[in-house]
Order: C-alpha cells, then structure tokens, then sequence
C-alpha cells in the first residue's frame, strides 16, 4: 500500500485514539475490510468495522467514551458493539470462525485468530487489515486483495468451494 495513502488514514484522527485505547485495554485491534477497499478505491467511507482481539465490549465502551459518545449499541449475545461518530458507522466485532451444519444456515460461531476471521470473508478485496495499534498503520494483505483490486479482478481467499460452503467444519 502506497506511503500516500497511509498518510490519508491519518486524516481519520479518532484512528489515532482508538490505537491508543487498544493499547490501554490490551487489545489487538485492527480496521478491516470494506473501509480499506473503499479508501483504496477512492471512495467516500461510511463505516468502519474494528477486529478486536479482546474484550470487544469493554474496547467499545472505552473509545466511545474517549470521543464523546454515550449512544453506544451492545449486542451482548454476539459480543459486538456499534456507534456512529461524526456520520461514520463504527461496528466492533471480535475475531472469530464460522462453521455450519448442513442443517441451517445459522453459523456456529466460535472465537477465533486474526487469520481465523480474515480466511473467512469472501473476497481477498475484503481480506485487507490494518494494525491500529502499529505506528505506521501497518498493512496486512496476507491474500493480495490491494493487487487484485488493482486488477480488476475477484477472488475468494481460500479455495470458492471452501469459501461458500456450508457444511464445513471450522475454517
């Protein structure tokens, strides 16, 4: 990812107190997908969802607090939060795997790595991260997905019939 466009992100100053909240509460937190793919894209941001590797309640609350939000939104039996600030929707999920039984389509939804949750999505445009938590807002682009924006093309970042299955085990 271009040195520019690291320098963009920094126009997002609550960024800068969401690494420093992480930080306090000991979390590992990361800005992933469709707010990357867009930003790369050029085009304008309307959410933000944050990874956390943590107590993504707890994170919320806290980074909410620090900007002046007290319209949070706790989804207690998903353990995600949302709120939005200065017009822009942030979502908190926790990193996380997915199965499925051939039976529902209800995922069975575990905790999971960062790999575990990045493998899961779709698309290798949805697969791009950012570590908040870095100085440099590291970029982390395990499945190409800023290459193949740039092509043009989609892909999915683990084999389509892994991807799109429903009857796998945890992934």
């Amino acid at each position: 990812m271009t040195t520019d466009l690291k320098n963009q992100l920094k126009n997002y100053h609550f960024l800068r107190t969401a690494s420093e909240i992480a930080g306090e509460v000991g979390s590992e937190v990361y800005v992933v997908g469709g707010f990357i793919r867009d930003f790369i894209l050029g085009r304008d941001v309307e959410d933000i969802d944050f990874m956390i590797i943590g107590d993504v309640v707890k994170y919320a609350r806290k980074f909410a607090n620090s900007v002046g939000v007290d319209d949070i939104i706790i989804y207690k039996n998903f353990g995600t939060a949302h709120f939005n600030y200065q017009g822009i929707n942030l979502e908190f999920v926790a990193a996380r795997k997915e199965s499925y039984s051939k039976s529902s389509r209800k995922p069975i939804v575990a905790e999971g790595t960062f790999y575990d949750d990045i493998s899961r999505r779709d698309f290798t445009i949805n697969t791009i991260a950012m570590d908040i938590k870095s100085k440099n807002n590291n970029i982390i682009d395990i499945f190409g997905g800023e290459a193949d924006l740039k092509k043009g093309i989609i892909r999915t970042p683990l084999d389509p019939m892994q991807t799109f299955s429903d009857g796998l085990a945890f992934r």
